[in-house]
C-alpha cells in the first residue's frame, strides 16, 4: 500500500484557466490511486478559499468533496493540513469528506520514515508581511469576527485578499526557495528523514546526507505528487492523466503572475 502527499489547487480560483480540466485530472487521480492508497495527505490550498460561517458554506466542488468521501469511507485515510487559502475548514468538510483535519505542522511515519509536512507558508523569514498577516488570519477573536459575516461578503473579501496573493507573482515564490531548503536541513539534522512541503508551487527534490526535502509543486500547472512506498520516496506526475516522472526540464522561472 502506498502513502500520497499532494497540495495546492486552489480550486476556485479565478485565475485558473482550465478549471474544468483540473477537476477532471484530479478525479482521475483519485480514482487511479484508489488500488493502492492507504494514506493520503492534503497539505493545503486544496481550495482557493474555504471558510465555514454561521449561514453555512456552499460546497463549489461536491464531485471532489464526494470522491474523497468514498475513499474515506473505503478505508482510506485521509489527513487535511489547511494551507494559507482554506486553514479554515471546519465540521462542514470534515463531513463532507471524512477527512481528518491537522491544525499545524506535525510528525508522522510511514515504511520506518520519520516525515516532517507543512504547507510551508510563512518559512520565508523575509516574507514579513505575509508573517505578520498570517498571524492576523489565525488569531482566534478575528475568525470569530469573520465567522459572524454573512457567506456573500466574506467570500467577496476572500476574492481580494487571494488576488493580492496572486498579484505578488511567482517570481516571489523562487526567490524564497533558498530558505526552504535551509529549513527543512535544520530538520534532517534533528533526525527527520524527509520533509515535504508545498505552498511555493514548485516542485523540488533535494537530498542531503540524512535525508531529503520534497516540495510537492502544485495542480495547476505541474500536476505533481510523492509517492511513499517501499521504494521510497518519488516525485511523480500526472499531468497527462497517467502517472509518471516529473519532468525537472520544465522548471524555468516564469514570465507570468500567478499567486502562491
Amino acid at each position: 500500500m502506498s502513502v500520497y502527499f499532494i497540495s495546492d489547487f486552489h480550486l476556485g480560483a479565478p485565475w485558473i484557466k482550465d478549471k474544468d480540466n483540473q477537476a477532471r485530472l484530479f478525479l482521475d487521480f483519485l480514482e487511479y490511486i484508489a488500488q493502492d492508497v492507504e494514506y493520503l495527505y492534503i497539505l493545503g490550498d486544496l481550495f482557493d478559499f474555504w471558510f465555514e460561517y454561521r449561514d453555512g458554506f456552499p460546497n463549489k466542488f461536491p464531485e471532489i468533496t464526494s470522491k474523497l468521501k468514498e475513499l474515506s469511507d473505503g478505508g482510506v485515510k485521509i489527513k487535511f493540513l489547511g494551507g494559507n487559502h482554506d486553514w479554515w475548514v471546519g465540521k462542514s468538510f470534515i463531513s463532507l469528506t471524512g477527512a481528518d483535519v491537522i491544525k499545524t505542522d506535525t510528525e508522522v511515519s510511514h515504511y520506518g520514515k520519520r516525515i516532517y509536512i507543512s504547507h510551508g507558508d510563512g518559512v520565508a523569514k523575509p516574507d514579513w508581511a505575509y508573517r505578520l498577516l498570517r498571524r492576523i488570519l489565525r488569531n482566534r477573536v478575528n475568525i470569530f469576527l469573520f465567522s459572524q459575516l454573512p457567506s456573500s461578503i466574506g467570500i467577496i473579501l476572500a476574492k481580494i485578499v487571494s488576488s493580492g496573493s496572486r498579484a505578488r507573482g511567482e517570481g516571489r515564490s523562487w526567490s524564497f526557495l533558498p530558505y526552504y531548503v535551509i529549513f527543512a536541513e535544520s530538520l534532517v539534522g534533528e533526525g527527520f528523514d524527509a520533509v515535504i512541503m508545498g505552498h511555493t508551487h514548485i516542485p523540488q527534490v533535494v537530498e542531503f546526507q540524512d535525508g531529503v526535502y520534497i516540495n510537492i509543486g502544485d495542480w495547476i500547472r505541474y500536476f505533481t505528487y510523492c509517492k511513499l512506498d517501499d521504494g521510497g520516496f518519488r516525485l511523480r506526475s500526472f499531468a497527462d492523466g497517467t502517472e509518471g516522472n516529473f519532468d525537472f526540464s520544465k522548471l524555468t522561472p516564469p514570465k507570468g503572475i500567478w499567486g502562491i
